[in-house]
């Protein structure tokens, strides 16, 4: 009984004293010198989002981004994106906009309990203290995305023994430790992007054998891959060496890295024959390099979701397997040397299947209908080749959001059905053998901003319905633009590093769309700006007819091109309405009249070509027009007068065409010589009837004359 009120005793007196330690905990909160430090670093920041406004108070583990041990009440993690309000994973999607600005100086040093640091996607400045080798007990620290300078040592880094992700990208850092470092850590995340760790490619890296994620891209590496590095690490998830000058082969085969899902290794210098894949690759890029040889028949992995090849030297005929990759996003293959027929495989393609880009190579034949049964295709570039034949009318059941065909060796008339693609937006059939009439459908494509139809056969009118491209009379952003612009996919980690799952954006420019758009009388590329251009381009055919009035509504178009064609008529006065036109050429036509003052009101236009048509009177001045002195752009029309060209005009009157001139004088030769020719006839007949009337014997001859005919004739019948 004594035993038992003893431990009951016991049990009271340790309860007693968890509860005054609760209370205390409760009434003093975090520890002073980390809660001082906290408040040093919010007095010292600019915080245009106010996302440290909970920072007040004794008790700092209540703040926003900031977590404590529960039992020992000290700091543990400092999560800046927390405090915005932001998710608590480690993904990157929208964390730009925390804005916090300030330095890390003065008051870092003394959060030696931190084990988790995140400070991403800020504009922190400054160098980074090396008081910041006393966090001995840091996990995660991710510095990446702020506006850091100066270096970063060995003695920065020299305590970190259970440091397992290390982000430093981003920023202007620089990474300088000896060839012979031994890093304290095994880290399984390395992040050093822009981090100047070249040109040598890194040897300390050797011993980091639990790696799975490592980012070393544009670090100014112009060295080869050492043989070791492929062998790193078995568990090796994602592989980033782009933008560095890093060249050599790779080795015939890369299928032992088993848990290889992303490799990039575009924008570098390397050379020789395609690799054999690691089954399990999603996201591969060995763009803007060198390799050359053919395509293998197993070199399309059936869980790859982006391939990237453009611009390099792959000679060959794309195989069938290409198809066989069911979660694929994106192929681009452009810019390389493939030749033959598309293969028509395409029924049994990824549904995923949004872009396909195999522009600029050596590929022939005629487009196969399968084609048509990739059912979420929206961007499709096959310029530059020599595929001939007709549009496969299939294509019509694709949403369609980028057409480009031009440059190659299409042939018979545009098809109507193009005009069912609603969400079309850029349509180029340039360079083509494309004839008949501009079918009137396409004015049905509202959404369209870039439509290149010129050097074709085209005849016949251009349609009044192009009026109706209502994003071309519109300057609202363009409704496809969020799609080109990125695309974000987050490669989650099977491991988390202190309770946190770890995710690597990776981000694919859709303005990699890029275009050649023919205005201010050269070819200007257009890329990440592309969503905003509009353009109208029929030069090159043989169009006939009046300029249509429609076109004049499209007030925010940029560039208008109808050169070397067969138009008349006059310049509408409409075209004051176009008050985006930066270019416009209308040259090498049968234009006629003046050109109306209302071109005046282009302010923006800075490259105009009206030479050689039939053009008359006076040049107008005035505002932007008088800035364009070149006078080869009136050329060819000699009836125009007044500068910039050496014809002066008479007086103040405009000058005209022969032609015209008679127009001008309401027809004032021509009523002369019907006059004339009217009195003369007057006078003529009664020239003759007036001596019948008055002499007698005259008329009796003359009617007995008649009569003596008029028997004779008679007589013989």
């Amino acid at each position: 009984m004594r035993a038992r009120a003893t431990s009951m005793q016991l049990f009271i007196l340790l309860l007693v004293v968890w509860l005054l330690k609760n209370q205390i905990l409760e009434s003093y909160g975090c520890l002073s010198v980390e809660r001082e430090a906290l408040l040093a670093f919010k007095s010292g920041v600019v915080d245009p989002r106010n996302c440290l406004s909970s920072w007040e108070g004794s008790d700092c583990c209540r703040w926003k981004g900031v977590r404590c041990n529960n039992k020992t009440s000290k700091v543990e993690k400092l999560i800046l994106r927390l405090a915005c309000g932001t998710s608590s994973g480690t993904s990157y999607e929208g964390l730009l906009n925390t804005s916090i600005k300030g330095n890390l100086s003065g008051w870092l040093e003394h959060m030696t309990s931190l084990t988790y640091l995140d400070v991403s996607n800020n504009f922190l400045n400054g160098p980074i203290p090396v008081g910041i080798n006393n966090l001995s007990n840091l996990i995660f620290l991710d510095l990446y995305g702020n506006s850091f300078a100066g270096v970063i040592s060995e003695t920065h880094l020299m305590n970190f023994t259970r440091l397992k992700s290390l982000w430093m990208g981003g920023s202007s850092l620089e990474l300088k430790v000896d060839d012979n470092w031994v890093p304290p850590f095994q880290v399984q995340e390395l992040v050093l992007s822009s981090c100047r760790l070249g040109p040598r490619f890194p040897r300390w890296l050797q011993l980091q054998q639990e790696i799975e994620l490592l980012d070393l891209s544009d670090n100014g590496i112009a060295d080869t891959i050492p043989y070791w590095f492929w062998n790193i690490s078995s568990s090796i998830m994602i592989i980033d060496l782009s933008n560095n000058q890093i060249n050599g082969m790779l080795p015939s085969s890369l299928e032992n890295m088993t848990s290889l899902e992303v490799l990039n290794l575009g924008s570098n210098h390397l050379h020789g024959f395609l690799p054999f894949l690691p089954d399990f690759l999603v996201w591969l890029d060995f763009s803007n390099n060198m390799f050359f040889g053919s395509l293998p028949w197993s070199f399309f992995k059936p869980n790859l979701f982006t391939v990237l090849l453009s611009n390099n030297s792959i000679s060959d005929c794309i195989p069938s397997s290409i198809c066989n990759m069911q979660s694929l996003f994106e192929l681009d293959m452009s810019s390389n040397k493939l030749f033959g027929e598309l293969p028509n495989c395409w029924y049994g393609a990824s549904k995923y299947l949004n872009v396909i880009d195999l522009s600029n190579n050596k590929l022939s034949g005629q487009l196969p209908d399968s084609l048509g049964s990739v059912r979420n295709l929206e961007f499709l570039h096959l310029n530059n080749n020599t595929i001939n034949g007709e549009l496969p009318s299939s294509l019509q059941y694709c949403p369609l959001v980028l057409l480009d065909l031009g440059q190659n060796k299409l042939s018979g008339e545009i098809p109507t059905w193009l005009g069912k693609l609603t969400e079309l937006t850029i349509l180029r059939l340039m360079s083509n053998m494309f004839a008949g009439n501009i079918p009137a459908e396409l004015g049905q494509l509202e959404n369209l901003q870039i439509l290149d139809l010129s050097w074709n056969n085209l005849s016949g009118n251009i349609p009044q319905s192009f009026g109706n491209f209502h994003a071309m009379a519109s300057t609202k952003l363009s409704t496809y633009k969020p799609n080109i612009d990125l695309v974000y996919i987050n490669f989650v980690l099977e491991q988390t590093i202190d309770g946190n799952t770890l995710e690597y954006p990776l981000y694919q420019n859709y303005s990699s769309e890029k275009l050649y758009i023919e205005t201010k009388g050269s070819d200007l590329q257009y890329s990440k700006n592309l969503y905003l251009e509009r353009s109208m381009d029929l030069s090159g055919n043989n169009l006939c007819g009046v300029i249509p009035e429609e076109l004049f509504d499209l007030s925010a178009l940029h560039n208008l091109n109808l050169a070397r064609n067969h138009l008349k008529g006059r310049i509408p006065d409409k075209i004051g309405n176009l008050r985006s036109l930066e270019s416009l050429d209308l040259s090498m036509n049968e234009l006629n009249g003046t050109i109306p003052q209302s071109i005046t009101a282009l302010t923006s236009l800075g490259s105009l070509n009206l030479s050689n048509n039939n053009l008359s009177g006076r040049i107008p001045s005035g505002d932007q027009i008088q800035t364009l002195l070149d006078p080869t752009i009136y050329a060819g029309n000699p009836y125009l007068c007044g500068p910039p060209i050496s014809n002066n005009c008479s007086e103040n009157e405009p000058t005209y065409t022969p032609d015209e001139k008679k127009q001008h004088n309401g027809g004032l030769e021509n009523i002369e010589i019907y006059l004339a020719m009217g009195l003369g006839f007057i006078v003529g007949l009664w020239g003759v009837y007036g001596v019948l009337l008055f002499k007698s014997n005259w008329r009796n001859s003359y009617f007995y004359m008649i009569d003596k005919m008029y028997h004779r004739l008679f007589s013989c019948n």
